[in-house]
């Protein structure tokens, strides 16, 4: 039996492939952590900023902070998922700039309403995708 052992995204997947040519996948889910406290003042700031002024019911870190392959000028990318019976007009793009720039935070900020970040979370190439994919839930 050969067995092959890579990286896929931030899963660690194990291929088996047997002598009568049966290939075995196996996901062990390793994933890089990340906790809130270690995170930069201004960060913290802005996932509070998030759950109060935009009310979101999840805010997560994706991109290359969240799989631990950043350097050290990589920004904080960030998606604040936003209910679907939030007032209109809380997460404009206006809002979300001025929300960002309040936490002076090195970050992208995103957000999204509940309903779409599900529908999308399966779609490859989307926000809602790779935060599926990689994310880590940073208002836990």
């Amino acid at each position: 039996m050969m067995e092959i052992v890579i990286w896929k995204s931030v899963e660690l997947c194990h291929y088996s492939l047997s002598e009568t040519g049966n290939l075995a996948i196996g996901i062990f889910g390793v994933k890089h952590e990340v906790k809130l406290k270690d995170l930069p003042d201004e960060v913290k700031l802005l996932v509070s900023l998030c759950k109060a002024e935009l009310l979101a019911s999840e805010v997560w870190l994706f991109g290359s902070r969240a799989r631990g392959d950043n350097s050290p000028e990589s920004d904080f990318d960030i998606l604040a998922v936003v209910p679907d019976d939030a007032p209109e007009g809380i997460d404009t793009p206006r809002a979300v700039f001025r929300l960002r720039r309040k936490s002076k935070a090195r970050a992208d900020l995103f957000t999204a309403r509940a309903s779409e970040f599900l529908g999308a979370s399966m779609v490859p190439n989307t926000i809602s995708y790779a935060v599926a994919q990689e994310g880590v839930r940073l208002d836990r």
